[in-house]
């Protein structure tokens, strides 16, 4: 992998906001060249998810890693560092919040995506309010699972903090007596 220290070095990385020059830059580390993957961490019970995954991103530069337990998921997050988690709703024996309140504890953590049979409104709601990243409905779709770990995969990757994008940093200042 090579690493990326300026946003400049990369012409698909936005650049910083001018306003931000007292952040350093960061370096963030991009898959490139043929045998270069992006780290995913699939969470489920079922062997069948972790193949579905694994034949749906065959084509793709993903690298998919399984884990079941918790205790697997915590090593696995610290050692293997996935650039996307996907867990399944429904584990044995712990729950999807467990798994995203010991990834969200990590120094740039991972987003983190819900699979579950049963996705609905208040479950996509529940995510994005513990600080998920979205929820696939299974079975999957091929372009959807795709389509969602692209946009996750550039979030993870991106120096650009997302939580002042959607903030004051990303408006145009006002003139000065104007008022919104």
């Amino acid at each position: 992998m090579h690493r990326i220290t300026s946003p400049a070095a990369s012409p698909s990385v936005p650049p910083r906001d001018s306003g931000s020059s007292a952040e350093p830059a960061e370096a963030v580390e991009r898959p490139r060249g043929p045998h270069s993957r992006a780290r995913i961490l699939s969470v489920s019970p079922s062997q069948k998810d972790h193949t579905d995954l694994r034949h749906i991103l065959s084509e793709r530069y993903w690298h998919v890693v399984a884990a079941d337990k918790l205790e697997d998921v915590i090593r696995k997050v610290s050692h293997f560092r996935p650039h996307i988690v996907l867990c399944e709703r429904d584990l044995s024996e712990t729950t999807w919040q467990d798994v995203l309140t010991n990834v969200i504890r990590m120094p740039d953590p991972p987003p983190l995506i819900v699979t579950s049979r049963l996705a609905d409104e208040c479950l996509w709601a529940e995510v994005l309010n513990l600080g998920g990243y979205d929820v696939l409905v299974k079975p999957f779709r091929n372009d959807e699972v795709r389509r969602v770990l692209e946009f996750a995969f550039v979030r993870a990757t991106n120096p650009v903090r997302f939580s002042r994008a959607a903030g004051t940093a990303a408006r145009p200042p006002l003139a000065r007596g104007a008022s919104i």
